[in-house]
C-alpha cells in the first residue's frame, strides 16, 4: 500500500488548518492611548523644571496625573498637560516620575520613568562642602557649618573645629 498519498492528505489539511488559523487571529491591539513627555529615562534635573505630557488618545483625556515617588503632585485638567517641578523641595537621587491620563469611561493610561535630581546640594558630592570635609546648612542669612572648617558668613569668620558654629549672615 502506498502510504504517500495519506500521508500528503493529512499534510494539506494541518497546512489548511493553519491558515485558516492563522487568518482568524485578530490584528494586535491597539494601545488604549499613549503618554509622551518631554522628560527622558535617567535625565537628570534640577531647579523648576517644567514637565510637559502629551497624550494622543481615540478617547477623551478627562485629567492627567502627575506623581512624584507615588505622591501626588498636580493634576491638569487641560491641553498642555504641565506639571512646575519645584526639585528644591525634593531630596537629591533618584526619583520616579508617573503619569496617570484618566480618560473617558474611567480608563487609565500609565507612563513612567526615573530621573535624577542634582541642585548641587550643600551637603555632599564634588564641588560641595561636603567634597571639603564639611557640612554646612541654614537659611534666611544664617549658615552653619561643622566638621572643622572655617566659617564665612559674609561679614565675620570663626574656626569651628571644635563643634558647630554659625557664620554671621551679612545682617
Amino acid at each position: 500500500m502506498d502510504m504517500s498519498k495519506p500521508l500528503w492528505r493529512i499534510g494539506a489539511v494541518l497546512v489548511m488548518f493553519g491558515v485558516v488559523y492563522a487568518l482568524a487571529q485578530k490584528p494586535p491591539a491597539k494601545p488604549l492611548a499613549t503618554i509622551s513627555v518631554n522628560l527622558k529615562e535617567g535625565e537628570t534635573i534640577s531647579g523648576t523644571t517644567k514637565v510637559v505630557a502629551t497624550v494622543q488618545s481615540d478617547k477623551m483625556v478627562l485629567r492627567v496625573e502627575f506623581s512624584v515617588d507615588d505622591v501626588l503632585r498636580e493634576v491638569d485638567e487641560s491641553t498642555p498637560y504641565e506639571f512646575e517641578w519645584d526639585t528644591i523641595t525634593d531630596a537629591e537621587g533618584e526619583r520616579r516620575l508617573k503619569i496617570v491620563a484618566i480618560l473617558e469611561g474611567n480608563q487609565t493610561v500609565v507612563k513612567e520613568l526615573k530621573v535624577k535630581i542634582d541642585n548641587g546640594s550643600w551637603h555632599g558630592g564634588d564641588g560641595s562642602c561636603g567634597a571639603w570635609g564639611f557640612e554646612a546648612w541654614g537659611g534666611g542669612g544664617d549658615y552653619w557649618f561643622s566638621g572643622g572648617a572655617v566659617a564665612d558668613g559674609g561679614d565675620e569668620y570663626r574656626d569651628v573645629s571644635e563643634g558647630v558654629g554659625r557664620g554671621g549672615g551679612g545682617r
